[in-house]
């Protein structure tokens, strides 16, 4: 079972991290210190996704309906399949981070796209974890299709029109990954050089794309 998650669930992490506030109080507060560990574990950190993992398990079971907590433990689950050497742990961390993630796409709610996580609106966090994730799974999981017309919808969505550049990159960066797979050449090279012509030139999405740009 192929699994190349590290560099997708950093592309994730790169969304944000730009504030460590959470703007609406009504919705249930990932601690900066998860955060932070969730952070360390997209760079290959096994360690700290236990740590996060656990941290995120304990919220999720007093916010089971926080489609942010669900998605993001989601992503936590994924990570563990990619610390895995042993195919049926793989196999059950990754199905039970697809449902996570699952669940916290069909809990959205309109005021999602309003309120807050680390300057993000919480929908497009969900969202931009939802189709990075997709994207990479192994092709038994069938989420390829899926996890790019996501990423695709997510791009041109009136919220994420709004924002500056910087904190849709990674939706981008993702997107066109996906375009490539898919046999789009074209269109990937048109979200690829976006982020080109819109970060400096040593943003780390920048040399990501580029990467990817030489290859098409």
């Amino acid at each position: 079972m192929k699994l190349n998650l590290v560099n997708m669930i950093s592309l994730i992490v790169a969304l944000s991290f730009m504030t460590s506030a959470y703007a609406d109080k009504a919705e249930p507060l990932i601690p900066s210190e998860v955060i932070n560990q969730y952070s360390a574990a997209a760079k290959g950190d096994s360690d700290a996704n236990e740590k996060a993992h656990e941290e995120l398990t304990k919220l999720h079971k007093r916010y089971p309906n926080s489609a942010l907590i669900n998605a993001v433990l989601g992503s936590a689950e994924a990570m563990r399949a990619r610390d895995s050497f042993i195919p049926w742990r793989q196999l059950k961390y990754l199905e039970k981070g697809m449902a996570l993630i699952d669940k916290g796409i069909n809990l959205l709610q309109p005021n999602d796209h309003v309120r807050k996580f680390e300057g993000i609106p919480v929908s497009l966090w969900v969202r931009n974890t939802a189709g990075c994730t997709f994207i990479e799974v192994p092709e038994m999981f069938n989420r390829l299709e899926i996890g790019y017309e996501i990423l695709k919808k997510t791009i041109i969505s009136k919220e994420v029109a709004r924002l500056p550049f910087s904190q849709k990159a990674s939706t981008y960066l993702c997107a066109g990954i996906a375009a490539e797979k898919m046999g789009e050449k074209q269109v990937a090279r048109e979200y690829l050089e976006a982020i080109t012509r819109e970060l400096p030139p040593e943003d780390s999405t920048v040399k990501e794309a580029r990467s990817i740009l030489r290859k098409l």
